[in-house]
């Protein structure tokens, strides 16, 4: 069997048949130079429900599609194939062979173990990886957990948030709000990202969104395309599949920060239920307005959602709706879908929207329409801190903006959302600091879907740590090392 399917990852059956926590150093030291022909980029990507999960991997020759799964680690008694097999061609270079394979009818909140591929040894060893299933939809699950990051990239930052999220067990998956390869029209490096995410996304889902670093405009062949290995490697649960309703619009950029196009359905937007929380993915760069495919499907699944089933809904998109950052004020797409759908967001008393975009960490306070509101205002986050090559967005505009509550431009680090219960919520971020994961900043929501204020009070930040993390020699493909400073006396200023 390959050396590279036989490596430890975070997803290891040590041989006792029991799971082991790898962290993500020792995972990227023994990987990077075993990645050859063979199975690699393995990653999960949840259904609408705890009923399916895809199993996605690549390799660079044609091989079976197949997903051998069980709930017993040598008993793998289920087979799942599938014909969605893909290559695609950008900027004159072929991807390998992108297999997804949907496991359905799945049971809620149950260990399974799967093998790729046609090999053979079910007997615990390393090729078996496995995952945990979601709950049943509006079981109620006392702190049930969602990790959040964005704009995330390829570098030794990027290695100390993922082995954070490694090593903290309770999210049920990632929520990414964007630009996470940082590819930028280079496709090899579309591979090494996968295999840079597999210790965490084999083990746990990766649910992502199109950042503008997923645009990847490409006219080599004369014929004008974008997002296409968007398109290809992810699996979301899509409404219907995709459709360029328009030809994409010429622009000189690779990943323009202005841009619009009519990338509908697929895995453009989307949305999924996770225990009692209603996820909704959308995308900053697909034409939003009451006339379009996308404004009328988010109207249609607000108004679908069981508040008593799901009484939770969190949004994500990529750009910021509200960002104090001088990084990317203003710009279209953000004040495009600020303007067509902040009311519709209000109006089905959503809880929390988390965008990225900005290389920084910003909350809200509860606001509506540039004006806080305690009662029933929307509590907005800035998450594209998790460490991607471009470095910190560290200016912000002066005078701080009323809603602004805290904002941190010097340091990386990821969210976290805990769901106590129906009524309370608390968010978290995390900054990445002297190789430990520190909690910078807490704050508690209500849900005003249950009648309540959505403001419960800040909690006081407290300083917590998961263990130690050197990254020792340069690991990543980026060597983008920083060394983290304390917040500016302006973000301090501002309850940080």
């Amino acid at each position: 069997m390959m050396k590279a399917i036989a490596v430890l990852s975070c997803a290891i059956l040590a041989l006792s048949g029991q799971p082991r926590a790898v962290n993500a150093q020792e995972y990227v030291a023994g990987m990077f130079s075993d990645f050859g022909m063979g199975i690699q980029q393995v990653h999960l990507a949840q259904g609408k429900d705890y009923s399916t999960m895809v199993v996605s991997w690549l390799t660079t020759y044609e091989a079976p599609t197949i997903v051998r799964y069980g709930t017993k680690l040598r008993k793998l008694d289920m087979t799942a194939t599938s014909t969605d097999v893909v290559q695609y061609t950008a900027f004159n270079t072929t991807s390998g062979y992108i297999h997804h394979v949907p496991l359905r009818d799945l049971k809620p909140s149950t260990t399974y173990y799967y093998l790729i591929g046609e090999t053979t040894n079910q007997d615990g060893s390393a090729s078996i990886r496995y995952f945990t299933t979601l709950p049943i939809v509006g079981k109620r699950i006392k702190n049930f957990q969602l990790a959040v990051a964005a704009d995330i990239g390829q570098t030794n930052d990027s290695l100390l948030t993922i082995d954070h999220l490694l090593q903290d067990p309770d999210p049920a998956m990632l929520l990414l709000a964007g630009d996470t390869s940082y590819a930028d029209c280079d496709p090899q490096r579309w591979d090494t990202f996968f295999n840079f995410m597999q210790p965490f996304a084999e083990q746990r889902p990766m649910m992502t969104l199109a950042g503008n670093h997923e645009i990847e405009f490409d006219n080599t062949t004369g014929v004008a395309t974008g997002f296409q290995a968007y398109i290809n490697r992810y699996r979301m649960p899509e409404v219907r599949p995709t459709e360029i309703n328009c030809p994409f619009e010429f622009t000189d950029f690779c990943a323009p920060s202005v841009y619009f196009s009519c990338y509908d359905y697929g895995n453009a937007y989307y949305s999924f239920d996770a225990a009692t929380v209603h996820v909704i993915m959308l995308s900053s760069y697909t034409y939003i307005n009451e006339s379009t495919p996308q404004y009328n499907w988010l109207v249609k699944d607000l108004a679908s959602v069981n508040r008593r089933k799901t009484p939770w809904v969190v949004v994500m998109t990529h750009s910021p709706m509200y960002n104090s950052n001088q990084a990317h004020q203003n710009e279209a797409q953000s004040i495009a879908m600020k303007a067509a759908i902040e009311p519709l967001l209000m109006r089905y008393k959503v809880n929390i929207v988390i965008a990225g975009h900005v290389h920084a960490y910003e909350r809200t306070y509860p606001v509506y329409q540039n004006v806080v509101d305690y009662k029933d205002g929307i509590t907005y986050i800035v998450a594209g801190d998790a460490a991607n090559r471009e470095g910190h967005a560290s200016e912000y505009i002066s005078p701080i903006p009323s809603w602004s509550a805290v904002r941190n431009g010097t340091q990386y680090g990821h969210g976290k959302m805990t769901f106590h219960n129906d009524r309370r919520m608390t968010w978290a971020w995390y900054r990445n600091l002297d190789g430990e994961k520190i909690l910078r900043d807490e704050v508690k929501i209500c849900n005003t879907a249950k009648g309540l204020p959505v403001s419960c009070g800040k909690i006081n930040a407290k300083r917590t740590k998961l263990s130690k993390f050197n990254p020792g020699r340069a690991l990543a493909p980026d060597l983008h090392i920083t060394e983290p400073v304390e917040a500016t006396t302006a973000t301090k200023a501002v309850k940080a």
